[in-house]
């Protein structure tokens, strides 16, 4: 905007941006999807019976690519509407300076971040205890220990 951008042309970009970035997720997650469920089916100690064939349900891949797209339409829009909101002349002004951020903005991404590594935590404890129940870690191999007296 402080190069002459109108507000319409900031708020197309940004959620151009970021719809352009979640449809790219959503794909690739799906991509990697199908890719481990015939990696774990080819992997698998069990021999799955004949009529259970693992396969991805594209309606809940439909789902999930519709729920990223307005996910990144929301996250696209919240931070161009508030960029429309600002006087441009005082963002300038407050940019050189760091000192210029105000305290409730601090603390809203603080507790944001905080927000995000408890999430992430909780990711990672859930895959892992999902990865052992299914024993395909090699450290994850049991193992029996003899006692002889």
């Amino acid at each position: 905007m402080a190069l002459g951008a109108g507000r319409f042309r900031v708020v197309r970009q940004l959620v151009t941006e970021t719809m352009l970035l979640s449809f790219v997720g959503a794909s690739l997650g799906m991509l990697l999807s199908i890719w481990s469920v015939k990696i774990l089916t080819k992997a698998s100690p069990i021999t799955l019976p004949t009529y259970i064939k693992p396969s991805p349900d594209w309606a809940v891949a439909g789902f999930a690519i519709g729920i990223s797209l307005l996910v990144g339409l929301v996250v696209g829009l919240i931070p161009a509407l508030q960029c429309g909101r600002q006087d441009l002349n005082d963002a300038l002004k407050e940019s050189g300076s760091r000192s210029g951020d105000a305290a409730n903005r601090r603390r809203f991404r603080d507790s944001l971040v905080v927000a995000e590594v408890a999430l992430a935590m909780m990711l990672l404890v859930g895959a892992g205890l999902l990865m052992r129940s299914f024993r395909i870690w090699p450290f994850c191999i049991p193992v029996t220990i003899r006692l002889e007296c």
